[in-house]
């Protein structure tokens, strides 16, 4: 199947995926969509903070197909991961250290991605190359501009590059606050300069998210920046009983999240193993409770039960106190 391709399977996975996407997360703000080009090619150049999530949040924003690019290395992992990658249209983006090998089939994957953007399935790139959880950018890499100028060569449509902000409110707690911000696109010519461009969508990506020079004075500064946003945590406190109900109702799902965060190295991927937990023991957890249910109890007490299981999850997220 082309990468431009829907199907069947892949229109009735998105419900479930972006269902679980914005169970992760409190409040879910949306800025500058409008902005988004609907007469041409849309490459979209977001920052990259925290994994898989940010891939999935924008995942869930556009309701129509979308493709992204992704480190080659992550094909690499198990044929699971493989599969899970081709499955949401992520294809590998080789990069020197992936070896001779790789390379080679770099234009082979550009040429799927222009034909692809040539359908006016939007195509998305994290330009850093990498995560880093910090308020800040990574220098961009040239490969966005390769592609977005190979097709502008060869498209007989505009082609724009349209910036992006995410902004996590924490990169390692669940039921957070998020804000994405689409940017002014920039319009792509035959004959731009790497350079030039390169500067502008810099300038424009800090523009959209809260950023820092990454520099020895970025740890005071974050740091003041964050005693100037810190709210009092009394309301969580005083919804401890509330806390302990949506624990217990929950554990089957954040006692194994949990026991596999801590395991983690990269403490960057710990939503991204709440998300993966979520989304394959919820369903199993909301099914036993409502055979149990519909069995020993009215149809009236039934529903609230399976509802309170659903929103469970979120609930202990969102009112455990902040923690680094």
């Amino acid at each position: 199947m082309k990468l431009w391709q829907n199907s069947l399977s892949y229109s009735f996975g998105r419900i479930i995926t972006d269902a679980c996407t914005r169970s992760l997360y409190w409040h879910f703000q949306v800025c500058g969509k409008e902005n988004i080009p609907a007469d041409g090619a849309v490459i979209l150049s977001p920052n990259h903070t925290n994994t898989l999530m940010d891939a999935l949040v924008l995942l869930r924003l556009q309701k129509s197909p979308i493709a992204f690019g992704a480190r080659a290395d992550l094909f690499r992992k198990s044929p699971w991961v493989t599969c899970a990658l081709h499955w949401l249209k992520i294809v590998p983006m080789a990069r020197a250290r992936d070896g001779a090998e790789v390379l080679k089939q770099s234009q082979e994957i550009i040429d799927e991605i222009v034909d692809c953007l040539g359908h006016k399935v939007p195509f998305c790139l994290f330009p850093e190359g990498t995560h880093r959880p910090k308020r800040s950018l990574l220098p961009l890499k040239k490969g966005i501009f390769r592609i977005a100028a190979q097709a502008a060569q060869k498209l007989d449509i505009p082609v724009y590059v349209v910036p992006v902000g995410i902004e996590h409110e924490s990169y390692y707690m669940a039921g957070r606050d998020l804000r994405v911000s689409y940017g002014k696109p920039i319009r792509i010519t035959p004959d731009a300069s790497p350079a030039d461009f390169l500067a502008e969508l810099t300038r424009r990506m800090r523009g959209l998210i809260t950023w820092f020079p990454d520099d020895e004075n970025y740890p005071s500064a974050v740091s003041a920046w964050e005693k100037r946003r810190h709210k009092s945590q009394l309301w969580r406190y005083l919804l401890l009983p509330v806390w302990g109900v949506s624990a217990l109702m929950s554990f089957p799902i954040w006692l194994p999240s949990e026991m596999l965060v801590a395991r983690l190295k990269d403490k960057a991927w710990s939503n991204t193993v709440r998300y993966v937990c979520r989304l394959l023991l919820l369903p199993l957890l909301i099914l036993a409770v409502g055979i149990c249910a519909y069995v020993w109890l009215p149809w009236y007490w039934a529903l609230p039960a399976v509802l309170c299981i659903l929103l469970s999850p979120m609930l202990f997220y969102r009112l455990l106190p902040d923690r680094p």
